[in-house]
């Protein structure tokens, strides 16, 4: 391209001087005495006179090509062709600013100083990548703009590239020399030390090398701050609100302090927490076992009798808990399959092996008591212990099996045997000992409390899903699958991609904003939350010599950084020779009119 603006600059001169002679304009006069004698010129020294005329002129234009170093520079670094297009990199990781400008305004500067009529498409790096491949297929783009965050390598090693058109990549800034404090992960815990509020645990993420900083993280409910925390990036573990349980709304976490670019504000629902619907059959009424689920606030207790069953209520209940049962009824199984079941056996249970993933549970003879041996690290211990376990007194029981099997061991006996299992890929909880007194002192130990809690609640499903990100997948139920459903906000509404499905409809969320969204099918609407995908908070982008080991086997793309293009091109205050020499061609113009008459 850069021929076509030389050809173009020199072209206008010759056709100017070609078009510009002066016609002889006539004078009627009656008498010759008054005409002045004129000096006479050959033919040829007129003819000499244009062409250095039209030499200068020439040189001239070529010295206004030279100066326009936006022009010359780019087209040392870029490749120009007709039809030029750019894909420009548009996502949440290109506004983190450098020097006091957004890596996104940087570029969009620096492409303005081509001086052409370009036309730029926007592109999320992340979601709408497929620009790149259609670019090169349809051969329609020349320059790629992007920072590369959160692009995968292997993304661009499958490229089919068109080796007939010169392309060019263009860096936004370098995404992994920087760090970014962002949310990683939210989720609900229980405060076993005050049953009327629910614990909210944020996990923090933080790119790159740990560094010295401190972070605030604020909670907010529909807008008004209910909560704050600040704490020190050496310690930056988990973060901890404790909210009451009748709750609810839009959450907002704001972040603040060292190290916090773009994605600053995380976005959730909350609903009010329900109360566990909990079914006990108990042969023996354990009054310690009663008085657990006691509070009503708390939990919807159904005491249920063990030779009369109540199959609604069961199919109801989220936990169901049996103690001491000398026979299961028959069909029992059957009914309670996906619910959460705690079974304590009794001193004359003989088989348990009914239970999915129990190959064998033998019958311990001549067997003596023993102390618990806990793991406080797992989830489920997690605010169950106030200060370190070996300061605590375990419980003691005897143990009754020995069971073979693939199972999860949460509480284990110091003889080895196991006390308290989770078969896998199931949802049943089987303690190794009977709730009796005379078998075990852990109903009346204070480790039983919290840990009949932390079951409770850690098998209690949330129907609603507290946040979402662009991409991801929503089922809902309705009965009519043609009518479209519609996200909507106070400044947007739009209808998502979705498809039917057995259950009713799945809808994919596009790109949008984050923050707070009304899902909506006919009379029936949601609040949900939207927050910018992880993968645009981890600040680790494709680097230069990533892209060149990537595209070294073609010879017409070009991999370019923002500071490599400014080094390249050299600033106006050094090139006034160039300005010198505009002036010269202007002066020398002016002589040969003059010396040439």
């Amino acid at each position: 391209m850069i021929y076509n603006w030389l050809l173009l600059f020199l072209i206008v001169p010759i056709l100017v001087h070609l078009f510009s002679f002066r016609r002889a304009k006539k004078y009627f006069f009656s008498t010759l005495k008054f005409v002045k004698q004129v000096s006479s010129s050959s033919k040829s020294r007129t003819r000499l006179k244009y062409y250095l005329i039209l030499i200068n002129r020439l040189l001239l234009f070529l010295a206004i090509i030279l100066l326009s170093s936006s022009i010359l520079n780019t087209t040392d670094s870029l490749y120009f062709e007709d039809n030029f297009k750019i894909y420009f990199d548009d996502s949440a990781s290109s506004s983190i600013e450098e020097d006091g400008i957004s890596l996104y305004d940087r570029g969009i500067n620096y492409v303005q100083t081509l001086g052409m009529a370009i036309e730029i498409v926007d592109f999320d790096s992340e979601y709408d990548f497929s620009y790149l491949p259609k670019a090169v297929k349809d051969q329609d783009y020349n320059l790629y703009v992007s920072d590369f965050q959160g692009i995968d390598k292997i993304f661009l090693e499958n490229l089919k590239v068109d080796t007939t058109k010169s392309h060019s990549f263009l860096i936004l800034g370098n995404i992994s020399n920087n760090q970014n404090l962002y949310v990683d992960t939210l989720f609900f815990e229980l405060n076993s030390s005050d049953l009327s509020k629910q614990r909210i645990v944020l996990i923090p993420g933080l790119s790159g090398e740990r560094s010295e900083g401190t972070a605030v993280f604020r909670l907010l409910n529909d807008s008004r701050q209910i909560s704050s925390v600040a704490v020190d990036f050496s310690k930056l573990n988990r973060i901890e609100f404790d909210v009451p349980t009748d709750l609810k709304g839009e959450f907002t976490v704001q972040i603040s302090g060292d190290n916090v670019y773009y994605d600053n504000e995380f976005f959730f629902m909350l609903d009010p927490r329900p109360r566990p619907k909990i079914s006990i059959l108990d042969e023996l009424g354990n009054e310690y076992l009663r008085e657990v689920f006691a509070n009503e606030n708390v939990f919807d207790l159904q005491i249920l009798d063990p030779g009369s069953i109540d199959y609604d209520v069961i199919g109801k209940s989220d936990i169901i808990i049996l103690n001491s049962l000398k026979k299961l009824p028959n069909g029992f199984i059957s009914k309670i399959q996906g619910k959460a079941v705690i079974l304590f056996p009794s001193q004359n249970e003989k088989d348990i092996t009914l239970w999915e993933g129990i190959k064998n549970a033998s019958r311990i003879e001549n067997t003596s008591a023993s102390n618990f041996e806990i793991d406080d690290k797992h989830p489920l211990f997690s605010g169950v212990f106030a200060k370190p376990q070996k300061q605590v007194e375990m419980p003691f029981g005897t143990p009754i099996f020995d069971i073979d099997g693939d199972y999860e061991i949460l509480i284990s006996f110091r003889s080895n045997y196991p006390y308290l299992i989770k078969p896998r890929n199931s949802n049943v909880y089987l303690f190794n000992a009977p709730l009796d007194t005379e078998s075990s002192n852990f109903a009346s130990h204070s480790l039983f409390l919290p840990l009949m809690y932390q079951l409770a609640f850690s098998s209690l499903k949330y129907d609603q899903q507290i946040y979402h990100y662009p991409n991801d997948l929503m089922e809902i139920s309705v009965e009519n699958q043609e009518f479209p459903p519609k996200l909507s906000s106070e400044t947007l509404e739009l209808i998502p991609e979705f498809n039917p499905s057995s259950n009713g409809l799945v809808i994919t969320f596009p790109k949008l904003d984050p923050g707070f969204y009304k899902l909506s099918h006919y009379k029936d609407s949601v609040k949900m939350a939207i927050n910018i995908s992880k993968k645009e908070s981890i600040m680790k982008g494709v680097k230069k010599e990533e892209l060149e080991q990537v595209f070294e086997r073609f010879s017409n793309i070009k991999i370019l950084t923002i500071d490599s293009l400014t080094d390249e091109t050299p600033p106006l205050n050094k090139s006034l020779w160039r300005y010198a020499l505009i002036l010269m061609f202007l002066v020398s113009e002016v002589l040969l009119h003059r010396l040439l008459k």
